[in-house]
């Protein structure tokens, strides 16, 4: 396969679908994520970089892209993550310029009550931030109506005892809409998406 028909180290991804028999994969894109390489990836020698200047982009970070992946089979249509959210900064980190998650995924001719399973890799900022949106009244509701959040235990259960590891959404952002969430599923090495979005509530 040609590189350039899969994209460089050094450019944000583009949306890109790809078949497989019956099943079909899309990358929906959030937007563009440019990180520093001595904060992001801190054991990673300053010498790596200055021998391999096409792993970084013309400022020098690495680029990356915040976004989910859309798999659809017959009748079923499972989002895993949902980018980082509306978001606009360059800090000592790198630079974040995302928000359009929604509107591909329209353009795409999709909305978000089509998705009938969401399923989160991790819970980090950057994979939650279209999980939950704000209501008229401006509180959060689920941005997926119809799908139930599967979520795995192993990350889950440190939030349920108070922890709060690094790269967690904000409190109000996620945390507490995902903890009162009445279609919250846990999920197990092993288990399979469809499987456990059929069975009840944990609440």
């Amino acid at each position: 396969m040609a590189l350039d028909s899969v994209g460089a180290l050094n450019a944000q991804a583009a949306v890109r679908r790809l078949r497989m028999d019956d099943v079909t994969f899309t990358f929906i894109a959030d937007g563009a994520m440019s990180l520093a390489p001595d904060m992001f990836l801190k054991t990673v020698p300053p010498a790596y970089w200055a021998e391999h200047p096409d792993q970084l982009d013309a400022q020098g970070c690495i680029a990356m892209s915040a976004g989910g992946l859309l798999v659809e089979r017959d009748d079923h249509r499972i989002l895993i993550d949902a980018g980082y959210g509306s978001a606009t900064s360059t800090n000592a980190f790198g630079r974040v310029n995302c928000g359009v998650f929604l509107d591909v995924l329209a353009r795409l001719g999709r909305a978000p009550t089509d998705i009938d399973t969401f399923a989160l890799t991790h819970l980090h900022v950057d994979h939650t931030g279209w999980a939950f949106v704000d209501s008229a009244s401006g509180q959060r509701e689920p941005a997926f109506p119809n799908a139930p959040y599967l979520v795995s235990t192993l990350e889950w259960e440190p939030i349920v005892r108070g922890e709060r590891p690094p790269g967690l959404p904000g409190e109000r952002e996620f945390i507490q809409p995902m903890q009162s969430h009445s279609a919250l599923r846990l999920i197990g090495d092993g288990d399979e998406c469809v499987q456990i979005s059929e069975i009840a509530p944990i609440h």
